[in-house]
């Protein structure tokens, strides 16, 4: 595999693992737990922002 297959395999996986947070904080705001909503949050953002090289 290429180096820039590579990398757009890396950058695919950083954005289902953002999608995936991001529900999960949805689902934990609906549940009330905001601390782990707003948590959840971030961690979507920094996925979905992240650059892989």
């Amino acid at each position: 595999m290429t180096e820039a297959g590579e990398g757009r395999d890396v950058a695919r996986l950083l954005r289902v693992l953002a999608v995936r947070a991001f529900v999960l904080a949805v689902f934990a705001a609906l549940a009330g737990l905001t601390t782990v909503a707003m948590a959840l949050a971030l961690v979507g953002c920094g996925l979905l922002f992240a650059r892989s090289r």
